[in-house]
């Protein structure tokens, strides 16, 4: 590693070490290393992995072809997930999340006739403030010849009605601090168990920061991935992870 690198990973622990305010070196980006919680061999274990996951049965080639492989739908939990979903399970614990919303929806208004969707992103803290507890799905990617690969998804569902009020419908699944335990020792014989765990949800609602025109003039046309994410679903429609 060269010197500035050092030395640059040494400024942002130092500011995080701080608490510097309206610091964002602590947050989670696709593609960043997260510490992580899990439970091997009945270990409790963190462990750095990154925040886009390779699941073990798909080929690094294919990697970039995956939609959104930094989020697992719960509704796709038996499907594309399979490999994952009722084995190796993981948390990692969050003050808040980060959401690009459609800025025409945050105004509570239809997009205009000729306009461009354009996002915003918005920062959700829970009320009350708390820590929240983000179950999520991982993968130990090996191949011969190949740099093994620890990554993660976090489980996203359908956004709280708050949530969606502001312009995204899918956010984060949040679990209770007691159920933790149990999701970490899954049974792949008995899924219904994790299911329970990711339902029984703690009594909280989403806040964010206030809007205002100086901050909706820092809204960019939103990027085909994001465009994917607000689609609605037809009626009869199953939403694929």
């Amino acid at each position: 590693m060269s010197t500035h690198k050092i030395a640059a990973a040494r400024r942002r622990r130092a500011a995080l070490a701080q608490n510097v305010d309206g610091c964002q070196l602590g947050r989670m980006f696709p593609g960043s290393f997260v510490p992580i919680v899990t439970v091997q061999d009945g270990k409790t274990l963190i462990r750095p992995m990154r925040y886009q996951c390779r699941p073990s049965n798909v080929e690094r080639r294919m990697e970039n072809l995956l939609e959104s492989p930094h989020h697992a739908r719960k509704d796709g939990l038996k499907g594309r997930w399979r490999t994952e979903f009722g084995h190796t399970h993981g948390v990692i614990a969050v003050e808040s999340f980060f959401e690009a919303v459609a800025l025409h929806r945050l105004r509570n208004r239809p997009l205009l006739k000729d306009e461009s969707l354009a996002a915003l992103e918005l920062e959700f803290f829970p009320n009350p403030r708390q820590t929240l507890y983000v179950p999520c799905l991982w993968s130990h990617w090996q191949r011969p010849g190949r740099v093994n690969l620890l990554s993660f998804a976090t489980i996203v569902d359908r956004a709280p009605a708050e949530v969606q009020a502001a312009g995204q419908d899918i956010c984060p699944v949040v679990i209770k601090r007691e159920n933790v335990i149990a999701w970490l020792n899954p049974d792949p014989d008995d899924l219904a168990t994790s299911y329970a765990v990711l339902e029984d949800r703690p009594s909280v609602t989403f806040d964010h920061f206030p809007s205002s025109a100086e901050r909706e003039r820092l809204a960019r046309p939103a990027p085909a991935k994001i465009i994917n994410l607000w689609k609605t679903p037809a009626v009869n429609e199953t939403l694929v992870a």
